[in-house]
């Protein structure tokens, strides 16, 4: 009796290709690093390094920020550093040059402190200088992002970055109410923008 024989089955998968990790980014943002060279109220900084696989790409953003409110009578300080990471989607990964139009998406969390010192006129004990600080807060929120990026020459890159950012702790129970959180904005604001000039290294992996 001829035993019986199951043909071999081939999957053939050459249309397919899978393009994994292409470069890494590197850059940090001039808007601020420029306000941080002309302005003596300010010292702020953003860095941000991010992997691309293809269509999307990881990204990790660092930057630290302080600034002081001085109205003559009344002064505002306030400092801490904050991280945002999160996915881009690349609208333009067929392109030859690797530029990107993309939106995503940011998780951003903080570290900071502030302090007020004010002054009082009392009419019996004269005028009184005061000082309200909170010594170690944080501060969570969400951001929807959206840019370009564009080569400038070989290895250096320019790019834009638009940010809407909401859901920001409110902080409603401290004697100190924080006027601004750093990496965030004004904290009386529910949502905000902000907007980055990016110079950056892309560093490829492979063409």
């Amino acid at each position: 009796m001829a035993s019986a024989q199951t043909p071999a089955v081939t999957l053939q998968v050459d249309s397919l290709k899978w393009r994994s990790f292409i470069a890494f980014n590197a850059g940090t943002d001039v808007i601020s690093a420029g306000k941080t060279l002309f302005r003596d109220d300010l010292d702020w900084l953003n860095f941000f390094v991010n992997a691309e696989f293809h269509r999307f790409a990881m990204n990790a953003e660092y930057g630290r920020e302080k600034r002081i409110y001085d109205n003559g009578t009344d002064l505002y300080e306030t400092s801490g550093s904050y991280f945002r990471v999160g996915p881009d989607f690349n609208f333009l990964f067929k392109d030859p040059d690797h530029s990107a139009l993309f939106l995503g998406a940011r998780y951003s969390f903080n570290t900071f402190s502030d302090q007020l010192d004010y002054s009082l006129n009392n009419p019996f004990w004269g005028d009184q200088q005061n000082s309200l600080e909170n010594g170690s807060l944080s501060a969570d929120w969400f951001e929807l992002v959206g840019g370009i990026r564009v080569k400038l020459f070989q290895t250096v890159w320019l790019g834009y970055t638009g940010r809407f950012k909401f859901a920001v702790d409110t902080f409603e129970d401290l004697t100190l109410i924080p006027s601004y959180i750093p990496g965030y904005g004004r904290a009386d604001l529910r949502s905000t923008w902000e907007f980055n000039y990016w110079l950056m290294i892309r560093i490829p992996y492979r063409k």
